[in-house]
């Protein structure tokens, strides 16, 4: 968001000070000529204060929506060419094809002649269809986005990656299947496959930041948490369960 003479000299202090959160142009003299501020984006806006730049997006429409001053800040300029937008967008499910069937550039990139995928891509999905929204709706209701039951971690990593066809947490289990206090792993199979490629290490990533940012001491810590693919049978699980 452009939020060119709409702040102070201390208050943009602040905002520098966290990586990657402005893009700052200033002339010789180092007045500031042009002060771009990036958003955050949140699930939705309720519990946003009148100061936090927040958003939310529809993902199914790509409609974008700004605080009002109470529930969020409000945007400083109405003018739409104040805000600017960086975004990437797949073809769902369809996207998840098969290794070397990508081989042409969208555009040409100097020195470069051909492309390739040597692993399958993964982790295109299509919009939730309405039973799962359904089944969704209560837990939401439920767990207020915080894992506390092993139950609050398996559907957040749903929420987190939606992809996931199968996930089972264990608590007081390590990565090793081995009990162990202040621990959780949760075994995860993607619809899609993929835990046998590199892809599945971006997977395991992203869950595991997104539940510690929602666990409770001593889980909220890097380790404490582990997601493995499903390389266990069934009834391992149900054993480490027990």
């Amino acid at each position: 968001m452009d939020e060119t003479g709409h702040l102070s000299g201390e208050e943009l202090s602040g905002l520098e000070r966290e990586e990657g959160r402005t893009e700052i142009l200033r002339d010789s003299e180092g007045h500031v000529m042009k002060c771009w501020i990036r958003y955050e984006p949140v699930t939705n806006l309720l519990n946003s204060g009148a100061a936090d730049r927040h958003y939310r997006i529809d993902r199914l429409t790509g409609r974008l929506y700004f605080g009002d001053g109470v529930h969020g800040k409000r945007l400083p300029n109405s003018d739409l060419e104040r805000v600017r937008v960086s975004y990437t967008t797949g073809g769902g499910a369809r996207g998840n094809v098969d290794k070397l069937v990508i081989n042409q550039l969208q555009t040409s990139i100097a020195f470069i002649q051909s492309v390739s995928n040597p692993e399958p891509a993964s982790g295109g999905c299509d919009p939730e269809p309405l039973e799962e929204a359904l089944k969704r709706g209560p837990q939401l209701i439920k767990h207020r986005g915080r894992a506390v039951t092993a139950e609050d971690f398996e559907w957040l990593a749903r929420e987190a990656y939606p992809d996931i066809g199968h996930v089972k947490c264990l608590p007081g289990r390590n990565v090793r299947m081995e009990k162990e206090a202040g621990c959780i792993t949760l075994v995860v199979l993607p619809k899609t496959g993929g835990y046998d490629h590199a892809a599945f290490s971006e997977i395991k990533q992203h869950l595991e930041a997104y539940l510690r940012e929602r666990a409770a001491f001593p889980l909220a810590f890097p380790g404490k948490i582990q997601v493995i693919p499903r390389r266990i049978s069934k009834s391992a699980c149900r054993r480490c369960w027990l």
